[in-house]
C-alpha cells in the first residue's frame, strides 16, 4: 500500500502487513508523579493491515482502528476481542484507506450512542453505528480526499479536511455543509497551499479550528468568516500531530529529523519551546507522524513516527519519557489516549496495535 496520504511528498514508501511485536520497554516509575507506562503484550490487537488511525470510544471500553484496507475494525480494550468490521468501501468501489476517524461525543443520553465518524481517501465521510454495524450516513466530497476529521465538543458539528485545502463544516443533525473555509485575509494568512493533514477544534472556543498540513503553517480557522484568521508558520505536518490544551498551548508534531515537537502560544502565534526527543541510539532520529497531549492539562506528551519506529510518551515539564515502544519494523502512524486516561493506544504501519496501559 502506497503511503501518498501521510508521508511527505516524494517520500513514499511501501510496505505489506505483518504482525511483528517488535520491542516494548518499561520506564522510569518515577516520572510524572508517579505514574508510567508499560506495555501489556498480551493486549496486542492485529488489524492485519496497516494503522493509519486510532481512537477510544467515549466509555473508554472499545478501540476503533482504521486502516489501510478500507476497513474499521473495532476491539475490545480488556481482552482485545475483535467486536466489529466496517467496511467503509461502497459496492461501486475498490477499498481505499480509512484516513480518520473519531466517536461522536456522548453528551445527550437521547441520542444515538457509539456513532462513530469515519473518513477515506475517496472523499467519502461516513457515519457509523457501530454496535449495529449499521451506515447511518455518507458524504462525497466532490474532487477532495478528506484526510482527517473532527467533533466540536458538545457534538453538535464536525469539520473536515484534506488534498483541496478547504475545511468543510457541518451540521451533525442534518448532515449539511454550512461552511467552506479557503484561503486567508491577504495580511496574517494565506490559507493552505497543500494537503491538510490535522484538524482540531478548539477545546475552549466553539468558533475556532486549527488545521496543519505540507505546507509548513498551523492555519487558525474562525467560523464567524470563511477565511483563515491567522496562520503560525514552521510546522510541516503529515499526520494527526497538532494538539491544544485548556492553556491555549499548541502542540505539534513536525515529520523532519529536528525540531519535531514544537509548543506554541495560541493567543499570540509565537514559539514557547523546541521540545527535544530523546534519542534511542541508531543513525535514524524520529520524523513525527502523530503528536498530542495526554489531557487537558498537557502534563503528558505523545509523540510517533518513522525514522526510529518508535512511539514515546514523555512529561512535559521534564522531557522525561514514562512509556515507550521501540524497534518497530514499520513506522508508528497514529496513537491515541483513552478518555479515563487509563491507556494509550498505537498503531503501527505492521498492522498491530499496542496498548499501554497507566501503572
Amino acid at each position: 500500500m502506497n503511503h501518498r496520504y501521510f508521508s511527505p511528498p516524494n517520500n513514499a514508501s511501501s510496505s505489506s502487513s505483518t504482525t511483528t511485536i517488535g520491542v516494548a520497554d518499561s520506564l522510569d516509575n518515577t516520572a510524572g508523579g508517579g505514574s508510567s507506562y508499560t506495555v501489556s503484550k498480551n493486549k496486542l490487537f492485529t488489524a492485519d493491515s496497516e494503522v493509519f488511525c486510532i481512537r477510544f470510544s467515549s466509555d473508554s471500553k472499545s478501540l476503533a482502528a482504521g486502516c489501510s484496507d478500507g476497513i474499521v475494525r473495532v476491539f475490545n480494550v480488556n481482552d482485545g476481542k475483535l467486536l466489529y468490521s466496517l467496511n467503509t468501501a461502497t459496492k461501486q468501489q475498490l477499498p481505499l484507506p480509512v484516513t480518520s476517524l473519531k466517536f461522536r461525543p456522548s453528551l445527550n443520553p437521547n441520542s444515538a450512542q457509539n456513532v462513530l465518524l469515519v473518513s477515506g481517501s475517496k472523499g467519502v465521510v461516513q457515519h457509523w453505528h457501530v454496535t449495529s454495524g449499521k451506515l447511518l450516513n455518507e458524504i462525497q466530497e466532490e474532487e477532495n480526499q478528506a484526510y482527517v476529521v473532527d467533533y466540536r465538543k458538545d457534538g453538535a458539528y464536525f469539520a473536515t479536511a484534506g488534498k483541496d485545502s478547504t475545511v468543510r463544516l457541518y451540521d451533525e443533525e442534518t448532515n449539511v455543509c454550512v461552511m467552506k473555509m479557503r484561503g486567508g485575509n491577504g495580511v496574517t494568512s494565506a490559507g493552505h497551499t497543500n494537503r491538510i493533514f490535522s484538524l482540531k477544534f478548539h477545546p475552549n472556543d466553539d468558533n475556532i479550528i486549527l488545521t496543519g498540513g505540507w505546507d509548513n503553517t498551523v492555519q487558525i480557522w474562525d467560523k464567524r468568516m470563511d477565511y483563515a484568521a491567522r496562520r503560525i508558520f514552521g510546522p510541516h505536518i503529515c499526520g494527526d500531530a497538532i494538539d491544544i490544551d485548556s492553556n491555549n498551548s499548541i502542540l505539534t508534531g513536525s515529520w523532519r529529523p529536528d525540531d519535531q515537537l514544537q509548543l506554541w502560544d495560541f493567543g499570540s502565534g509565537n514559539l514557547i519551546e523546541n521540545i527535544p526527543i530523546p534519542h534511542s541510539g541508531g543513525p535514524s532520529t524520529l520524523n513525527a507522524y502523530c503528536a498530542q497531549f495526554g489531557d487537558s492539562s498537557g502534563s503528558i506528551l505523545a509523540v510517533g513516527g518513522s525514522g526510529t519506529n518508535e512511539a514515546l510518551i514523555m512529561t512535559r515539564s521534564s522531557g522525561r519519557i514514562i512509556g515507550a515502544i521501540r524497534e518497530l519494523e514499520k513506522a508508528v502512524y497514529c496513537m491515541a489516549f483513552s478518555k479515563n486516561q487509563h491507556h494509550i493506544a498505537v498503531g503501527c504501519g505492521t498492522g498491530s496495535i499496542y496498548l499501554l496501559n497507566r501503572a
